[in-house]
């Protein structure tokens, strides 16, 4: 039996430690590197990943694949990678990380998910490093998989290579039978729909901010008849850190490394209500990250709910916890005078088509480092009227004014857009149809097929050369 495997820094969960590395994380990687085991599971043949562990090497099997963790430190990333390699079989995949000093196996496929140094703010030393990087992965890869036109310009721009078909343009996919508008198609739901009242309880309690009995009293005092319910988390101001604070230190930093020590806080769990009216719903569906642009959107949500008393803000994404970025996000959910109006929900693949569903305008206001995002083709596949920002792979999706508004990564002009779309129901509408249409031409079918006879050339290019 043939064998791929794919080296990346992160699949199954594990940012915190003591969590079972047991599903993916929730991030367009992670969703990304599922649907390529499929792919290769399709074909007949084996999946394998190796990824990086912060805490712990492990082994595993998820869905029929091979999951293998490989314990690393920070500073050396690309030595991971090559330990990795070295242990592989069969074709290898670089899923991730191709900005790094690797050592690459002859014959081998790299995956770019987005040009991630398009941050204006970062110093000329450092994007001359990249710069160097991706000239070595650009002749070091047989093949690179880029998901969006944007680095495939880049590197036109600023590596050289001899083979013009070294670069394979295959954005992102949406599986557009799935995620469809709400009442279109109602398919049966999934049987192992996430994420359920006591699976969150116990993540929370697995972090070691309340006590077991604790988070089974939260369970039981809020749970409704039926087990449904959204969680919002609420958290003492720690050591009197105040919200403007801690979003100035994530700006600061931006996306350094995480401090992994654990919050200095209590978080209490409460059930928040369906409201009687259900109001106007504004949806964040991405990982609660500084270059998915937490910052402006908790910025602009403060606005808006100031304005707009019936809007309800849903942040549904995972966050890192131990982050400086975890810090604000908690510290301003506490502090904050709508809490009663703010959802964090995270959400498992088969079940965040829910979100979409139940939402008016979704945001995607990434500041840097972006490919062809799979919440926004995801929002368009389900119909929904889209405000995103021009960075990255976003352009290749959205066509402001036709299919949703494409804006500067700022806060005012995130702001302007979102605050019109959700005062004009008509736009909403005309957008989101033109952005259900436009998700056709991103099917995950076209993806699969494209990505299997990618996969059969190099594996019959490696065995002629073998």
């Amino acid at each position: 039996m043939k064998t791929v495997t794919i080296l990346t820094h992160s699949y199954l969960n594990g940012y915190s430690e003591g969590e079972a590395y047991s599903k993916p994380f929730g991030g367009g990687l992670e969703r990304y590197i599922f649907d390529l085991c499929g792919v290769i599971q399709a074909r007949g043949w084996r999946a394998v990943v190796y990824q990086l562990s912060y805490f712990r090497s492990f082994e595993t099997t998820y869905n029929g694949v091979a999951v293998r963790g490989f314990a690393y430190e920070l500073n050396d990333i690309a030595g991971a990678f090559e330990r990795m390699a070295a242990e592989a079989e069969g074709l290898i995949i670089y899923g991730s990380c191709l900005w790094h000093p690797i050592r690459y196996v002859t014959g081998s496929i790299g995956i770019c998910h987005g040009v991630s140094w398009d941050w204006h703010d970062m110093s000329e030393a450092v994007k001359a490093d990249v710069a160097v990087m991706i000239q070595r992965a650009v002749s070091g890869l047989e093949r690179i998989v880029t998901v969006d036109s944007h680095f495939q310009t880049y590197c036109r721009s600023c590596c050289s290579y001899d083979d013009a078909e070294r670069l394979v343009l295959l954005p992102n996919s949406v599986d557009t039978a799935w995620f469809t508008p709400g009442g279109e198609l109602e398919d049966e739901e999934p049987a192992d729909k996430e994420p359920e009242v006591e699976e969150y309880a116990e993540k929370v309690v697995k972090l070691g901010v309340v006590t077991e009995a604790d988070g089974e009293q939260a369970s039981e005092e809020h749970r409704d008849g039926d087990g449904n319910g959204e969680f919002a988390l609420e958290v003492a101001d720690p050591d009197g850190c105040d919200a403007a604070a801690a979003a100035s230190e994530v700006r600061s930093e931006g996306a350094a490394a995480s401090t992994n020590e654990p919050i200095k806080a209590a978080i209490h769990l409460f059930i928040q209500p369906e409201s009687v009216s259900r109001g106007l719903r504004l949806l964040y569906p991405r990982r609660l990250s500084y270059e998915r642009g937490i910052v402006p959107m908790m910025l602009i949500t403060d606005r808006l709910l100031a304005e707009m008393p019936k809007l309800t803000v849903e942040f549904a994404g995972e966050l890192v916890e131990g982050t400086p970025v975890a810090l604000a996000f908690y510290t301003w959910l506490k502090s904050h005078p709508y809490r009663d109006r703010i959802v964090h929900h995270t959400y498992a693949f088969t079940s965040v088509r829910d979100a979409y569903r139940a939402a008016d305008v979704a945001v995607i206001p990434t500041v840097y480092s972006e490919g062809t995002s799979l919440s926004c083709l995801e929002a368009m596949s389900c119909g929904v009227a889209i405000v995103a920002t021009n960075v990255g792979g976003l352009n290749d999706l959205i066509t402001d004014d036709f299919n949703g508004r494409l804006v500067s990564p700022t806060e005012q002009a995130l702001y302007t857009a979102v605050r019109e779309l959700l005062m004009d129901e008509e736009r909403r509408l005309r957008y989101g149809a033109d952005a259900r249409r436009t998700a056709f031409a991103f099917d995950i079918g076209r993806w699969q097929q494209r990505w299997g006879a990618l996969l059969e050339e190099q594996l019959e290019r490696r065995d002629s050369q073998n």
